[in-house]
């Protein structure tokens, strides 16, 4: 059972942090770089006008690989509750 909730989690947990993106919430410090965010939406709880790391895309890129790690494991795996330890592990 663990196993379907570690896949179920970690697609979950990146929509939520899409959820930060388009919320303007958890974002990330301001960067002179070319990767930058810049929120313009007073509804956003970012601060406006400002060149931000895109910290909520990196997460879900981050969440994304992790599931491809695990649907690649499933195949693979030799007991039950891998897939959960496997999650646990590249989540921290």
């Amino acid at each position: 059972m663990l196993d379907i909730i570690a896949v179920a989690a970690v697609m979950l947990h990146s929509f939520g942090r899409m959820g930060c993106f388009f919320a303007g919430c958890c974002y990330g410090l301001p960067t002179d770089g070319s990767l930058y965010l810049e929120f313009t939406n007073k509804l956003s709880q970012a601060p406006l006008n400002e060149h931000l790391h895109p910290t909520q895309l990196y997460s879900v890129t981050l969440l994304l690989s992790i599931m491809v790690i695990l649907l690649m494991f499933k195949r693979h795996k030799r007991f039950s509750g891998q897939l959960f330890l496997i999650y646990i592990v590249l989540l921290k």
